[in-house]
Parts: C-alpha cells; structure tokens; sequence
C-alpha cells in the first residue's frame, strides 16, 4: 500500500516543484548582456568603466574580438547582444536585414582613422597603380572610398590587398603594401615606423561615428536596467577621462598596448558625445544621426559597398538614454 500511495505521490510532488522553479525562473533577474568590440581607443570607456567597477557583471560582460567584421559576424548570428561598431559597419548590417538599434554615439572621429602611405608617396594622386592594405568589409573600405573620391581615383587604379587590421604593421615594414587604412592603435605604431598621413577622418567630419547597436531583444524593458547601468557607467567613465586624464590613460593603455602620453593623443583624435549631445543626436524628426545614417547609407550605396538602401525606421532608438535622463 506504501508503494503505491508513493507511486501516486511522485509525480504530483515532481510537478508541483517543475511549477515552482517554473515562477521562480521568471522573477530572476535577466542574464548579463554581452558586447562585443574589437581594440580601439573609442571603446576603451566601457573597459575602463568594467575594470573600475563601474558596472556589475551581471549587467554586462565584454567580449574582445580581433577585428570588427568578427564583431559584425557576432552580432550577425546572435553570438552576443550588442556591439560597438562604426555608422557605416551597422549600415552594412541593416542591408543584411539584421534587425539592431543604435542606442549611444560613443565616439566621432577627427584623425583617428586614417590613409597611411610610404614617405615616397607625397600625394593621394601618386596612389595610382600602388598597393594599399585595406580591411574588406569593415570602415576601411568606407574610408579608402572617400580618399579615393578625393583624389578622382577608381578603386581598378590601384591595387587593394586585403588584410587584418592587426597585419598592417608587419606588412608595411616588410614592404609587401606601399600604403593603408587604417586605424588608432595602429596607427601610431605605423608612423614611428616611417609612414605619413595622406588622408584621414578629419577631412570628412561627422562621418566616421562609433555607436553601440544592439538586438531588439536586448532593448526590451527586461534589460532596461542592466542598460541603465552600462550607460551609466560609460558617461562615468567619459567623465573620470577628461577628470583624471593621466589614471584614466595608466588603465586604457594596458591594453591598446600604448604608452599612456599615446594614449592621450589617440584620445585628442576623437570626440566623445556626452549625455546631452547623445540625445541632441538622437532625437528629433528627424534626428541628425538619422540624418547622417541616410546620407551615409546613400553614399554607400552610390560606391557600392552595400547592395541596397536598408531600412531606416526606428534604427536610431533613443528611448533608452531618455529614461535615463528623466
């Protein structure tokens, strides 16, 4: 009798455990939102932010790839929540039919992202017939564009080697390009290794804008919280950068593998937005980012570095920031 009232008794004792764990699951907080960056000193607040404390990590982790198309391949197959990436690398992504939203401007460029060349090379007319390294499918191809636009050259009259932004150094020092887009840290490096500036980002300002995108899922208001944190933590880390310029600089340059007096002058090359100029961007009918990611997407489209213009609506999604500011 004992083993069949036990028999009878099981179950229903299992179900009524599976039903509690069941309404405990859905009172736990969400998981950590992840996101993604490669190494760029625009990004570096939000490491900064992490290593200070700034944000827990059950709101959000970081995760470091070695260059923005794995970013974007990341992002593309829901590998992580979020990513920081530049205007034009979420355009391309949006032509995919990637569903994402920008939620911050982290940084806009002026001279951080640049056209490198051999000291032979004095002019972007004399890049005709050379090699220039360049990153297919990331920023570099966008800003090898607008050089080329500036000099009347075509992409046929010169000769695009594809690389890794992180072989640029080793392939200019072995001699295999003549010239390269490229970036901050590396392009430091690349100048004490004898290379000038024959074009940058300054040349084409506002263009060449850092922004954090992230999946729909991931703005809901389950993670409104977590967000509020991690933003918090970027505006904190952007003040303690202008505050304590040198401690911030010590931090940041561990890993941009830079000296903290580098670090600095990489900084002096970009702007960071603060949280009244974000939502001044943000928002409005329409809002000037918005403005920008249609003149963008056009000019994408005219070179063809996407295949068609993507959809706009709701792309730029300030309501995240504007809870913040209430």
């Amino acid at each position: 009798m004992k083993r069949i009232f036990l028999r009878r008794l099981l179950p229903a004792t299992l179900l009524l455990v599976l039903s509690l764990g069941l309404i405990r699951c859905g009172d736990m907080p969400p998981p950590p939102l992840s996101i993604g960056t490669n190494v760029w000193p625009g990004y570096e607040p939000m490491y900064l932010a992490r290593d200070m404390g700034w944000f827990s990590p059950h709101d959000g982790r970081m995760v470091e790839f070695e260059d923005s198309p794995e970013v974007m391949r990341a992002l593309r197959f829901g590998a992580i929540d979020a990513a920081a990436l530049t205007l034009d690398e979420a355009l391309r992504l949006k032509a995919e039919g990637v569903p994402l939203r920008i939620v911050l401007v982290m940084d806009q460029s002026n001279g951080a992202d640049v056209l490198l060349a051999r000291p032979g090379i004095k002019t972007l007319a004399d890049l005709k017939g050379k090699r220039i390294g360049v990153e297919i499918g990331a920023v570099g191809s966008y800003m090898l564009r607008r050089a080329l636009d500036k000099a009347g050259l075509s992409e046929q009259s010169v000769r695009i080697v594809s690389m890794d932004v992180n072989a640029d150094e080793a392939a200019y020092r072995d001699g295999r390009i003549d010239a390269v887009v490229t970036f901050e840290p590396e392009r430091t490096r690349l100048i004490a290794a004898g290379a000038h500036v024959l074009f940058d980002s300054s040349e084409i300002p506002g263009e060449i804008v850092d922004v954090l995108v992230v999946r729909p899922e991931a703005a809901s208001r389950r993670h409104r919280g977590q967000w509020a944190h991690i933003m918090g933590a970027w505006f904190h880390a952007l003040a303690y950068l202008h505050e304590h310029p040198q401690d911030a600089a010590r931090h940041m340059a561990l890993r941009l593998k830079l000296s903290p007096q580098e670090v600095l002058a990489a900084c002096g090359r970009l702007r960071f937005p603060d949280m009244d100029e974000n939502l001044r961007l943000m928002q409005g009918a329409p809002a000037p980012l918005s403005t920008v990611a249609s003149r963008t997407s056009a000019l994408m489209l005219d070179r063809g570095l996407i295949a068609h213009q993507p959809d706009l609506e709701g792309l730029v999604d300030p309501r995240l920031l504007s809870s913040m500011s209430r």
